[in-house]
């Protein structure tokens, strides 16, 4: 019989959504900050670019630049690029 896999449990919802003083991006409502790479991502986004052209642009495949919006989406609770967008540009702003 195959082994049973589970998710690993999300931690509960802590800190501020101002970025640490690490420099840390973003930090989520999740109180999980962005990584360096993902925040790079995300201003990508805000600038226009799909996933091939962020992908060429900062040397990676573009299936992992899916993935990276993918969790972008997630720890912004986000459910789309416009949104993505939008919040890169108010934390531009603030």
């Amino acid at each position: 019989m195959p082994a049973v896999v589970r998710p690993a449990a999300k931690s509960p919802p802590t800190g501020s959504p101002l970025a640490d003083k690490e420099g840390a991006h973003a930090a989520t409502d999740s109180g999980e900050p962005l990584s360096d790479k993902e925040a790079q991502v995300l201003e990508l986004i805000a600038q226009g670019l799909g996933n091939r052209q962020i992908a060429e642009r900062i040397f990676l495949a573009e299936g992992t630049v899916k993935n990276y919006v993918s969790r972008i989406m997630e720890k912004l609770h986000a459910r789309s690029r416009t949104e993505l967008a939008v919040i890169a540009l108010r934390e531009r702003r603030s």
